[in-house]
């Protein structure tokens, strides 16, 4: 098993017992079970064997204190051996919060391993570990799970439950790995991958946390080569809070406040092309953007309001690039990625899971966070909620001397952001939101075309350019040092 295969993996301590045996207690990092093997086994294998268990810490082998039996040429038996340990370990039950028993996933294990490897990075003092007081002396984990697969199979993420000074501290372990990628899907969730290690790595989650727009902290990165069997590592901490199914009034409003804050933070295309070429984050944010989905494009249907939407899909695309009002957007704003506490009767929000984000419109965040949400044929919900984040965007942006969109700028982009996303959904699947979107793409088509295909892309792009003609207003431009000490390093 490529899960006991290494001794610097294993703590093992040895027990005399009658009849030619010994019982072997061992670790897995942090995963203890038992199994009688016979001393010829043992003796066949004093790599693997030859360790000792000190709570949770791996500590110098048996070899280095006492002698260790001779080799015996029995490969047979080793094999056999190494089958038992791995059985026995990977068969293994156990708690995870006081709950019930379930099997030691192998993810789960990878997920420890991980953990236990960077102990270094968690115990320092600036580490995840002494967020609540002084570090613990060592690391040690209380507890562990499996809780879901990425997106295509190319990972996996776990939840690992670390001791601190004050309790217990649960990290979130994202472990994902890729051959050569080849088509524009992997090649798209390999990068998604990497620009959320950046999003943590260079600086983005602490500027936003000390802004108060909540996100994971950073634990550790581990990143592999590029090419065949690359993989990546990322932990954060776990967010506080609960998700919603669907927002209320009091949870929107807080995720609105939450997005203003990041949009806020980045506001204007000089800011956005920093945190782009210097800090890792997507070209263009949004995981839905019609240049990595021709795919879904070519499968949309011809005909009917779909068809109009299909042909107008490039001048929609090409008209939010050149809006004036860029920034850097979540790219995955839906309530799955938020978590929501309440404090008396204020709820606040953390948003989490930045694989997409990057340079954008921000009604593109607007118009994924705010799906489903306004009541269908009524148009007085939609505007409250861009009344609403403006409020909160505009003395930020004032305070740094840059100029919010008018309500008029800002309905007019988050009409364009609609369509563009129903443009994804319709060639992927509208899962569940077909009505409203059909609603909603009708009043920026009907703006365009009139109500009837004009034929051709040609034909929309200009129709678009007359329908919906960029903002002239004059965007203050940062100086460089002005930028740069906004951004956290």
């Amino acid at each position: 098993s490529s899960h006991v295969g290494s001794g610097s993996a294993m703590q093992v301590a040895l027990k005399a017992r009658r009849g030619g045996s010994h019982t072997v207690t061992l670790r897995l990092r942090a995963c203890r079970t038992r199994v009688s093997l016979p001393r010829s086994v043992i003796a066949c294998a004093p790599s693997l064997f030859c360790g000792r268990a000190v709570g949770s810490r791996l500590i110098a082998p048996l070899s280095e204190r006492s002698p260790v039996p001779p080799l015996l040429p029995a490969l047979g038996v080793f094999s056999a051996a190494a089958a038992a340990v791995a059985a026995a370990i990977m068969g293994r039950k156990h708690h995870f919060g006081g709950g019930g028993k379930h099997r030691m996933d192998p993810e789960e294990v990878l997920a420890r391993e991980a953990v236990l490897r960077n102990a270094e990075a968690l115990l320092r003092p600036s580490g995840i570990l002494a967020v609540s007081g002084d570090p613990p002396a060592e690391v040690q984990i209380l507890e562990s799970a499996h809780l879901a697969q990425t997106w295509g199979g190319l990972g996996n993420v776990s939840e690992v439950g670390v001791r601190t000074a004050s309790g217990m501290q649960p990290l979130i372990v994202k472990h994902v790995r890729w051959g050569n990628a080849t088509s524009v899907g992997d090649v798209r969730k390999r990068d998604s991958y990497h620009a959320e290690a950046n999003f943590y790595e260079n600086g983005h989650a602490d500027m936003l946390n000390s802004s108060g727009a909540v996100v994971p902290r950073l634990a550790f990165i581990e990143r592999a080569k590029e090419g065949l069997g690359s993989e990546l590592v990322l932990c954060i901490s776990k967010l506080p809070g609960m998700p919603a199914r669907g927002m209320s009034p009091a949870q929107t409003d807080a995720a609105l406040r939450w997005l203003a804050t990041l949009h806020a933070k980045y506001w204007g295309s000089a800011r956005a092309d920093i945190a782009v070429k210097q800090g890792g984050l997507q070209p263009q944010g949004a995981y839905w953007y019609l240049d990595t989905r021709l795919h879904e494009w070519n499968q949309m249907p011809r005909e009917g309001w779909q068809g109009r939407l299909k042909l107008a899909a490039r001048a929609l695309d090409e008209r939010l690039k050149a809006d004036p009002y860029q920034t850097i957007v979540h790219g995955d704003a839906k309530t799955e990625n938020m978590l929501f506490t309440r404090e008396g009767g204020a709820w606040s929000v953390g948003f989490f899971d930045f694989q997409y984000t990057g340079k954008a419109h921000p009604a593109k965040d607007l118009a994924y966070a705010l799906l489903g949400l306004e009541d269908e044929g009524d148009t007085r919900t939609e505007v409250a909620h861009l009344q609403r984040y403006l409020i909160y965007l505009t003395p930020m942006l004032e305070e740094q001397g840059d100029r919010a969109p008018s309500l008029e700028e800002l309905r007019a982009a988050y009409g364009l952001a609609t369509c563009d996303l129903a443009r994804w959904m319709s060639g992927w699947g509208w899962n569940g939101f077909e009505s409203i979107m059909r609603r909603k793409c009708h009043k920026v088509l009907d703006a365009i075309d009139g109500g009837r295909s004009l034929g051709s892309e040609e034909a929309y792009s200009e129709a678009v350019a007359r329908a919906f003609p960029l903002p002239d207003a004059p965007m203050h431009t940062p100086k460089h040092d002005e930028i740069q000490g906004e951004r956290a390093p």
